[in-house]
């Protein structure tokens, strides 16, 4: 008897086991699934102007509650952080109210029907000609072209990205903080790029034109 009642314990304890075993791996299993549906759940269809973009929502802002699609009218924006170029984190996502973050790069692209407004050379062209930029080589930094702004309004710098595309870079000094503003015509795509960034990333400013290019092109549906 003590022999039986020593088998039947070691029998329901092995079934103790076992059941719990199974409970685990069920339970594993299931938020495994659980977290490839929020991967899935992640991406959000962005339209715009005959065209998609599959854009993962952590880039987007505000990215809370976000439907499945979305259509904009001419503009999509978007913001990535250096060092890693990642999108907003957990309970970030705004991109103009809270704290300032010298890390955060805002981006817009926008499809567009002439690039005259985009020429680099034309912009600052006109600003010399007027009397609004005058060039000055003593700020000239990491092979950017500088253009003193007329009544202490900032320095425009002018360079050409690895598309081959002439780039102008408006930065300003600020109360706050020093910001600098990209803007040019991606005259493959007919699309004109702009982005606005922290001015202690201007030596970076190729990496971030090359960031939203390739971000753009990834997107792409």
């Amino acid at each position: 008897m003590k022999n039986f009642a020593l088998v039947n314990h070691s029998f329901k304890l092995k079934l103790a086991v076992a059941s719990l075993l199974l409970t685990v791996i069920t339970f594993n299993f299931s938020y495994a699934g659980g977290d490839d549906k929020m991967n899935e759940q992640k991406n959000v269809i962005v339209s715009m102007a005959g065209e998609l973009f599959k854009i993962p929502q952590e880039y987007l802002s505000p990215n809370k509650e976000l439907p499945e699609e979305i259509e904009k009218d001419n503009m999509i924006e978007i913001s990535f952080f250096f060092p890693d170029f990642s999108g907003f984190e957990k309970g970030d996502n705004l991109s103009t109210v809270g704290t300032y973050n010298k890390k955060q790069v805002t981006a817009f692209w926008t499809r567009v029907s002439g690039g005259g407004r985009l020429d680099a050379n034309k912009s600052i062209g006109n600003a010399i000609k007027y009397g609004l930029s005058i060039r000055d080589t003593s700020l000239d930094i990491d092979g950017l072209m500088a253009y003193k702004n007329a009544n202490n309004t900032g320095v425009t710098y002018k360079a050409q990205n690895t598309q081959g595309e002439d780039v102008l870079i408006h930065c300003s000094e600020g109360p706050v903080n020093s910001v600098c503003k990209l803007e040019y015509l991606d005259s493959i795509n007919n699309r004109g790029i702009f982005a606005s960034f922290d001015k202690e990333h201007l030596p970076n400013w190729l990496q971030i034109n090359n960031k939203i290019i390739s971000l753009i092109s990834d997107w792409k549906v």
